[in-house]
């Protein structure tokens, strides 16, 4: 379905543009780091999404936790050689939505015959990895808006994505992300996340003057949410974790000269931190199930 090639090409994106994407790794292993400051423990971490470990500060969690998982769907050697050097960190390869076999099998149903296309519902993978255990901090890093790209691209190529409404579409991609954070919520004593908030497409104004820094303007903008704003997301949160720290800062994922030299790539990205702990009045840190 492609995931192996985008990995590839992600890896091959940094390279080129890791002075661009600086800020943002900066930006999100500091908020991952805000997550381990507000744990009660420190048996188990999940990251899930890790991918490549840019953007995870894998040496630090390490450290702090007695184990840290590591989920995604692939996992390159690259990935596999830095982990194997942390006697207590594991590679899950493994679909978090818990329905992408599912859905490549509509597919390719639906594609060699003339079935409509029925869209499978989100699963708790998450379960399926670590059981009912409760863990004490899950990082979902910058997959949040990524979960029904790659399947809605692959549904592209075998033909078959027009045979369903744009707001079906719609739809089950707002059921993979509000199901993710489910997910995240009913596992997780603190929950990070990091999403993309928004793309903007940014176009540099024609300058003759060497000394004369260029301006940009931003000509197109659009929600890497689809129809769960980030609003909507944070009160999910919320709801169960109420101690929250939000963040945000903007990622140049594609520098001028990447995609054209008269052209940028924005994202603004979102960073949430919540957890359930209280605290005494003496400022320690104390389990909520040991307050009346």
């Amino acid at each position: 379905m492609g995931y192996v090639r985008e990995s590839t090409a992600i890896r091959a994106r940094y390279k080129r543009c890791s002075k661009a994407w600086e800020s943002h790794i900066i930006a999100s292993r500091a908020l991952c780091l805000e997550a381990v400051a507000q744990c009660l423990s420190f048996d188990h971490c999940v990251v899930i999404g890790a991918g490549l470990l840019f953007d995870v500060p894998l040496a630090e969690l390490a450290q702090q936790f007695q184990r840290v998982t590591l989920i995604d769907i692939v996992f390159s050697d690259e990935t596999r050689m830095i982990v194997d050097s942390f006697a207590n960190v594991r590679c899950c390869e493994w679909d978090i939505t818990g329905c992408v076999n599912a859905f490549f099998d509509a597919v390719e149903y639906s594609a060699t015959s003339s079935a409509a296309l029925a869209l499978p519902p989100p699963q708790n993978a998450l379960r399926e990895i670590v059981g009912d255990t409760r863990i004490d901090c899950i990082i979902s890093a910058s997959i949040l808006s990524q979960l029904a790209v790659m399947p809605k691209l692959y549904a592209e190529q075998r033909g078959v994505y027009q045979r369903l409404p744009e707001s079906a579409w719609k739809a089950w991609e707002t059921s993979l992300m509000i199901g993710h954070v489910q997910n995240l919520q009913s596992q997780g004593q603190c929950v990070c996340i990091m999403f993309d908030q928004e793309r903007m497409i940014l176009k540099q104004s024609r300058t003759t003057l060497a000394h004369v820094q260029p301006d940009w303007t931003i000509i197109d903008r659009e929600s890497a949410m689809g129809e769960l704003p980030s609003d909507a997301l944070y009160t999910q949160v919320q709801a169960t974790h109420p101690h929250m720290i939000q963040r945000e800062w903007l990622w140049e994922i594609a520098p001028p000269g990447e995609e054209h030299k008269n052209y940028c790539v924005r994202h603004r990205v979102g960073g949430v931190v919540a957890w359930q702990s209280l605290q005494d009045n003496k400022g320690e840190k104390i389990s909520p199930l040991l307050v009346e």
